[in-house]
């Protein structure tokens, strides 16, 4: 999604990204060192709002989920726009 912000950013140098809210992401993208996604976002715009969600797989019943926490799964916008949607 930070991709389609860049895109829309070359487009419209102007676009008013104060209302555009990133993907929502999970806490494991989210600290992913490696992925920096609030410099890359803020880069294209400092108005982007990212927002994250932390599943707590820690109390997961299933040993496949608990794979997240150790870092062999990452998931971004379907696992956090899921666990948003069912808080919501």
């Amino acid at each position: 999604m930070a991709a389609v912000c860049a895109i829309v950013k070359s487009i419209n140098p102007n676009f008013d990204f104060s209302r555009i809210n990133l993907a929502t992401t999970v806490s494991f993208v989210a600290n992913d060192e490696t992925a920096d996604l609030f410099d890359l976002v803020k880069q294209i715009d400092e108005d982007i709002t990212v927002n994250i969600v932390d599943p707590n797989f820690e109390e997961a019943e299933y040993p496949g989920l608990k794979n997240y926490l150790d870092g062999f799964v990452k998931e971004g916008v379907e696992l956090g726009g899921c666990n948003v949607y069912s808080i919501n």
